[in-house]
């Protein structure tokens, strides 16, 4: 149960992350088609000590795609999630050229998960970024049904 938490933590990251971006025509239509870890790269570059070199040089992971699910993994990891997505927020410059209107790394939603994101910091993680799965188009599928369980009072 905890593997499937963590695997759709992870997925409800990433599909904020993904949520209109502004795709790159050289890669659209392909794996590569969004590019959200260039976004992180420039947005999160002014974080001291930030994984971002260390993603860089994972040789598993060849694909953009995979380079940003494994910076959400070792963001979790290093208790830094909140910390990076705080900075990345605050790059107006850098999320307007990434991201299209309406977007929710444009929206005031953002900044709020951020925070909320911080109580992250209180698990442990530990997950494999040397897997050259992370590259695959599709990783997992988002399981709603705990969010649609109401009590009956």
């Amino acid at each position: 149960k905890q593997v499937v938490s963590t695997q759709s933590t992870g997925n409800v990251i990433e599909t904020l992350l993904c949520h209109r971006y502004v795709n790159n025509k050289k890669h659209a239509g392909t794996a590569e088609g969004i590019l959200y870890w260039e976004f992180l790269k420039q947005a999160c570059k002014s974080v001291p000590y930030n994984c971002i070199d260390k993603i860089s040089q994972i040789d598993d992971v060849r694909t953009s795609r995979g380079k940003g699910r494994a910076w959400i993994r070792m963001a979790l990891m290093e208790k830094r999630l909140s910390e990076y997505l705080s900075v990345a927020l605050m790059e107006d410059t850098v999320i307007k050229r990434f991201y299209g209107r309406g977007s929710f790394m444009m929206n005031e939603e953002a900044h709020i998960l951020a925070n909320v994101l911080a109580a992250l910091n209180s698990v442990d993680f530990s997950l494999c970024l040397r897997n050259n799965s992370l590259d695959l188009p599709i990783l997992y599928q988002i399981d709603y049904a705990c969010f649609l369980k109401y009590p009956i009072t």
